[in-house]
């Protein structure tokens, strides 16, 4: 039998083929757009950091915090025995008038303490400082220091060495040295109302009218408003002085 052809199985249509299209390229993100405000806001935060850093290292500059921190220094080193430190904190002319050596004799090596320390008066070269002083076993002490400004620091005015000597002057009848000490004292503190009355007195005591009337009048003007180791009875003596010149 005639082999049968066998049926060619039907081949689906060929398809087209369709251009192949390039890959779009993804347009790049566009920045967002920062607000106006925003970076104005941004820009003034950093002109006020700037301006406050600024204004931190100016308010450290000011006279007060720097007398602030020489006074802590100079107390601190006073309690603490550190007397070297102490000394170079004095003023020239306190370094020039008394020495190191004398300085450490006229610390009392008892212990003590300080605190609440208050500015009382600050002018350009001269400040006036109060605070407590503790020694144990007895009532807390107001006292008080002068300082002076050189050369844009803050100085302790000391002329505690030349008050013995004065004193001893006068008890000896030596008027011309007792006045060249008080002159040497006033120039150290011319803020002290002691100073002047020194110069007062010795000058009077050498008989040097003319002289003794300015001093003793500023002795009296200081005395009410500054501090001193003139009490009632010495400001007396003063306005006794100021009395018999006035005669």
């Amino acid at each position: 039998a005639p082999a049968k052809k066998e049926k060619e199985r039907a081949k689906p249509a060929p398809v087209p083929e369709r251009p192949r299209s390039r890959p779009e390229t993804p347009e790049p993100a566009a920045e967002p757009k920062r607000p106006v405000l925003s970076t104005l806001l941004g820009l003034a935060l950093l002109l006020a950091g700037g301006g406050l850093f600024g204004y931190y290292r100016l308010f450290r500059r000011t006279p007060e915090r720097l007398l602030s921190r020489t006074i802590e220094r100079y107390l601190s080193s006073l309690k603490e025995g550190r007397l070297e430190d102490a000394y170079e904190i004095l003023s020239a002319a306190s370094r020039k008038s008394c020495t190191l050596e004398r300085f450490r004799e006229l610390q009392d090596p008892a212990p003590w303490s300080y605190g609440k320390i208050q500015i009382r008066s600050l002018k350009d070269e001269h400040a006036l400082i109060r605070y407590e002083l503790n020694v144990p076993q007895k009532p807390p002490e107001r006292d008080w220091l002068h300082f002076v400004r050189e050369e844009g620091r803050w100085h302790r005015a000391y002329w505690w060495h030349l008050m013995d000597p004065i004193e001893g002057d006068l008890e000896a009848l030596d008027p011309e040295a007792a006045y060249a000490k008080a002159v040497e004292a006033a120039r150290i503190n011319t803020w002290d109302p002691m100073t002047h009355g020194y110069l007062c007195e010795s000058a009077y005591a050498r008989e040097d009218y003319k002289t003794a009337e300015a001093p003793c009048l500023r002795a009296l003007e200081l005395a009410e408003d500054f501090p001193s180791r003139l009490d009632d009875d010495g400001l007396f003596h003063l306005r006794l002085l100021l009395a018999d010149l006035y005669r």
